[in-house]
């Protein structure tokens, strides 16, 4: 199958979820070469009210993210969507305020997957 088939393909799927409230075990990264973004749906309310339990989300491939910008990481296994904030230590930010943040650390198995756009 050619690039472009290849994404078109697959441009209606959704290829996995991410856990809005804690990482979500067993989730792993999708390997999808040359596609730009991909959809995952939404698992909790950690982040009500903008993202709810069951929306899809869209996030673009990119390893690097400003302070604030909500992103997609791997961590520890598993695959969760937050606010990433940086200020002399990593931290993953909930949207709702019910949830404590999740601060990365120096042992922990952390990646950037990507920045959410939609």
């Amino acid at each position: 199958m050619e690039q472009q088939q290849l994404e078109e393909h697959y441009a209606d799927y959704v290829v996995g979820q991410t856990d809005a409230d804690e990482p979500l075990v067993g989730q792993q990264p999708v390997p999808f070469i040359g596609l730009e973004t991909i959809r995952l749906m939404v698992n909790g309310d950690s982040m009500e009210p903008d993202f709810f339990d069951g929306d899809i989300i869209e996030y673009k491939l990119q390893l690097v993210l400003e302070n604030g910008e909500l992103g997609v990481f791997a961590v520890n296994g598993g695959i969760t969507m937050k606010k990433f904030k940086t200020n002399g230590d990593v931290r993953l930010q909930s949207l709702n305020d019910k949830y404590e943040d999740i601060i990365i650390k120096e042992e922990d198995d952390f990646s950037i997957l990507g920045k959410v756009v939609i």
